[in-house]
C-alpha cells in the first residue's frame, strides 16, 4: 500500500490545485482592469457604504442606502438618504424617520402612485436589525418617511436586494443560506447554490426561486413579465419568467456576463444597468479595511432583453478614485454610483456628453 501513497497524494495536490485555480478564476484574479472614466466624476464625500440608490419616478430624486458596515467613520449616520439632481451641488439630506430603527439598511425600492398631494411614494428597503433581518415598508412625505409595516424574515440575516411589485408586494433576494459566518465563507468559496428569492404578497412571505448561486440585484421588466436576478458568484444574469397566479418562478435564461454582478437598475433607453465587481478577492479585501484596499469595478448595460442580450461597458476603474461600485444608475445627464463599503457618491457629468 505504502507505494501508492505518493500516487494518491499527487493526485489530492492536482485536485486542491485545480479547486484554488477553479476559485481564483471565478474570483476574476486573472482578469485585465483599466480605467474607462465616464466625464466630469468627481466624488461626493460624506455617506459612507451608499450600497444602493434608487430614483423617485418621474423626479431628479434619488434615494440613498447609506451603511457603514467597516466602520471607517464613526460619526456618519447610517440611514437613507434624499439626493436633489436639481440642485446637486447640495449635499444628501437624511429622511427623518430613517434612524429610529437602528438602521442597517441595504436595498432599496421605490412605488409611485398619481400625481400632486395624493400621490403616493412608498420606500422599502432592507434593514439588517439585531436577531433578524426586516423589510421596512414606509411612505415618504417631504423629506419624512413614516412607517407603514415591517416585515420580519426570522433567523435570516442575509437579504441583499429587493424590488417592488406592487404598494404591498415585493421580491427580495437572500444571498446566502448559511446563518454562521464559517458556513458562510464556505458557501462563499466554494460556490455553493444556497441563495433565494422570496415573494411578499397578501401578507405572506414565501420562497419563489432557490438554488441560486448568491443572488444579489433584482430588477423587474417593465411588463413585469420577466424578473432579472444577479448571480454574483456565477458571473451571471438570470432571467425568470413571472406568472402572477403563481408564486414559483421559471428560469428562461441564463447570461454569462465575465463579471460579478452588483445591483440592477434600468436606464431611460431600458437597457439594464449592472454595478459589477471585476476582482471578488480584492472586493472581500475592501469590505475588512476600506482605507487600505482598492477593489476594482464597473457598470455595465445589458440591452436586447430577455433573449438576445447586448452587452456594453459604461464605466471601468482600478479602484483608486473610487472603489467597489455596487450600484450603477442614470438620472437625467446624471451617472450616480453608490459603492458598499468606502465613502462618498461617484457623481459624473452629462450622460450625453
Amino acid at each position: 500500500m505504502r507505494k501508492y501513497w505518493p500516487v494518491l497524494l499527487s493526485i489530492v495536490l492536482m485536485v486542491a490545485s485545480a479547486g484554488v485555480f477553479k476559485t481564483l478564476l471565478d474570483a476574476g484574479a486573472f482578469d485585465r482592469v483599466w480605467d474607462h472614466p465616464l466625464p466630469h466624476c468627481q466624488v461626493l464625500p460624506g455617506l459612507v457604504g451608499t450600497e444602493d440608490l434608487v430614483q423617485i419616478p418621474g423626479t431628479q430624486k434619488v434615494i440613498i442606502s447609506a451603511n457603514d458596515r467597516a466602520h471607517i467613520k464613526p460619526w456618519s449616520a447610517n440611514g437613507l438618504y434624499l439626493y436633489d439632481l436639481e440642485q446637486a451641488s447640495r449635499a444628501p439630506v437624511l429622511l427623518s424617520g430613517s434612524t429610529g430603527l437602528a438602521w442597517h439598511p441595504q436595498g432599496l425600492s421605490v412605488w409611485k402612485e398619481g400625481e400632486g398631494e395624493g400621490q403616493l411614494i412608498r420606500v422599502f428597503a432592507i434593514n439588517h436589525s439585531d436577531g433578524s433581518d426586516k423589510v421596512e415598508v414606509m411612505d415618504l412625505r417631504g423629506d419624512a418617511l413614516i412607517p407603514v409595516r415591517s416585515i420580519e424574515f426570522p433567523g435570516i440575516r442575509t437579504l441583499n436586494a429587493l424590488v417592488a411589485i406592487d404598494s404591498s408586494s415585493f421580491y427580495v433576494s437572500q444571498d446566502l443560506g448559511a446563518q454562521t459566518s464559517y458556513g458562510q465563507l464556505l458557501e462563499k468559496y466554494l460556490r455553493l447554490p444556497h441563495g433565494k428569492v422570496w415573494l411578499h404578497r397578501d401578507g405572506k412571505t414565501e420562497v419563489s426561486a432557490e438554488g441560486i448561486t448568491f443572488p444579489n440585484g433584482l430588477a423587474l421588466s417593465p411588463d413585469q413579465k420577466y424578473l432579472y436576478v444577479a448571480s454574483m458568484l456565477d458571473r451571471s444574469l438570470l432571467v425568470f419568467e413571472r406568472d402572477p397566479a403563481r408564486l414559483a418562478l421559471t428560469l428562461k435564461n441564463s447570461i454569462f456576463l465575465d463579471t460579478a454582478p452588483d445591483n440592477l437598475k434600468w436606464a431611460p433607453d431600458q437597457r439594464l444597468l449592472i454595478g459589477s465587481q471585476l476582482h471578488l478577492l480584492d472586493l472581500a479585501a475592501f469590505a475588512e479595511d476600506p482605507l487600505s484596499h482598492r477593489s476594482p469595478s464597473q457598470v455595465i448595460a445589458v440591452g436586447g432583453l430577455p433573449d438576445a442580450a447586448v452587452i456594453e461597458e459604461i464605466y471601468s476603474s482600478t479602484g483608486e478614485m473610487f472603489s467597489g461600485v455596487s450600484t450603477g444608475l442614470q438620472v437625467g445627464k446624471y451617472w450616480l454610483m453608490g459603492t458598499g463599503f468606502g465613502e462618498g457618491l461617484l457623481v459624473c457629468g452629462s450622460a450625453e456628453d
